[in-house]
């Protein structure tokens, strides 16, 4: 879904395009190596403008209540959000 290591801190826009299934859903993370809070993307999901939507991280931990846009570090793929 997302480049890594080139784009951390640097995703103004997400598209959740995996396959229905197992390890469909993405979540995004605040801190590197899938650490801090995050937010996760059911599959198909976007949000095509973070800044505009205002989405902010809303799990436990360590960067929750701030924005995600240019804010996301590390995903990874999970069975549900």
């Amino acid at each position: 879904m997302l480049c890594w290591p080139g784009c951390r801190n640097k995703i103004s826009d997400v598209w959740n395009n995996g396959f229905p299934g197992r390890l469909a859903n993405v979540r995004l993370y605040y801190g590197l190596a899938m650490t801090g809070s995050w937010v996760c993307l059911q599959q198909g999901q976007s949000i095509p403008d973070l800044n505009a939507a205002g989405t902010v991280f809303t799990a436990p931990g360590r960067g929750q209540g701030e924005k995600v846009n240019d804010n996301i570090s590390s995903d990874d793929w999970v069975d549900a959000c």
